[in-house]
């Protein structure tokens, strides 16, 4: 079962528009230390 921690402002759903306090675009990074495979990240 993954698990998930939150910190600060998120999307509700992952893979979706994000936009900043001044309307500009987040942008989404998958950040992992064996590439795609093992534990990962996604960053914004």
């Amino acid at each position: 079962m993954p698990f998930y921690h939150k910190m600060g402002k998120i999307p509700p759903k992952r893979h979706t528009i994000f936009k900043s306090p001044e309307g500009a675009f987040y942008y989404e990074q998958l950040f992992g230390t064996i590439g795609f495979d093992g534990m990962s990240s996604l960053l914004y």
